[in-house]
C-alpha cells in the first residue's frame, strides 16, 4: 500500500503558520488531555516483534515504515495488514 507523498514543509516552517509553534517542542498540536476521552475498545500499543520477521524498515521523512513478512501475525486478529506506518 503507498501512501500519498508528504507535502509538509517540516516543522522548521510551522511557526511561519502558526506563530505559536516556534517552541521547543515537535508538533503545533495543543492536545487538551484534560479534554480528551478514552475509548474504552482500543487495545493497549504494544510495539514488540521479532526483527527477523521485519523485511524493512523505512525512513520517509516524517516517519517510519516496518514491511513485516505476510506469514507473521502479529496481534492474533486473522486480518491484521502486513505493514505497519507509525
Amino acid at each position: 500500500r503507498l501512501l500519498p507523498p508528504w507535502d509538509s514543509p517540516g516543522p522548521e516552517h510551522w511557526c511561519k503558520l502558526h506563530p505559536i509553534a516556534n517552541g521547543n517542542n515537535q508538533s503545533p498540536i495543543d492536545i487538551k488531555t484534560s479534554e480528551t476521552k478514552r475509548d474504552p475498545s482500543l487495545k493497549p500499543l504494544s510495539i514488540s516483534y521479532n526483527p527477523a520477521t521485519a523485511k524493512e524498515i523505512v525512513n520517509v521523512g516524517h516517519s517510519f515504515h516496518v514491511n513485516f513478512e505476510d506469514s507473521d501475525n502479529r496481534s492474533g486478529e486473522p486480518n491484521d495488514p502486513p505493514d505497519f506506518c507509525l
